[in-house]
């Protein structure tokens, strides 16, 4: 949630209070750039204290400026996308969406999306097929299995489908290969 905050209000001063003790909790919050990180039960001079370190940090960047707001923009950002790909990563062999994916990181899909085309270069429907074929592509290594299981274990609900993504894929990668080879010729 913080992350989902910080992307969306990049100048926002966060405080957590909790009960929860666990050091990495505290160490997440952060690196997401949280203010003040207070244990219950807390004091009202604690409470004061954070309350005034965050407006401090509220009237210098007044002063600083956009560069701070971006940087912590993009911290939050990447954490986002960070935390979508692993859940792409575990989950795709199920029917997954981006609304999905977005509710579990706590943005709206089209922030998401968004996002996911600026750090990944890549829409969701791209980076999900590529991790599919990437494990498709282990699968095939054993020879028990048909094509069809394979398209069934990674997540597409057709083979058809399946063997368009893959043949596009490779021929994807058949022409950065021959362009990396070209590229590396030298001519005299």
């Amino acid at each position: 949630m913080i992350a989902a905050l910080k992307v969306e209000f990049s100048d926002m001063e966060i405080s957590i209070l909790t009960g929860y003790r666990e050091f990495d909790y505290c160490q997440k919050a952060i690196r997401l750039g949280v203010s003040r990180f207070l244990l219950k039960p807390s004091n009202m001079t604690e409470l004061e204290e954070a309350l005034k370190a965050m407006t401090g940090c509220l009237r210098k960047k007044e002063i600083t400026g956009e560069e701070a707001a971006q940087e912590s923009a993009l911290v939050a950002g990447s954490f986002v996308v960070k935390n979508a790909l692993q859940y792409i990563e575990e989950h795709y062999n199920e029917k997954i969406t981006l609304t999905q994916v977005a509710e579990k990181t706590y943005v709206s899909q089209w922030h998401l999306s968004k996002l996911l085309n600026k750090e990944e270069g890549k829409n969701f429907s791209e980076i999900l097929n590529c991790i599919r074929i990437r494990h498709a592509k282990e699968l095939m290594k054993e020879p028990a299995y048909r094509l069809a299981d394979i398209a069934e274990l990674v997540g597409f609900t057709d083979v058809t489908h399946f063997s368009r993504v893959l043949k596009k894929m490779k021929g994807f990668l058949q022409m950065n290969t021959e362009i990396q080879n070209f590229e590396s010729l030298k001519f005299v």
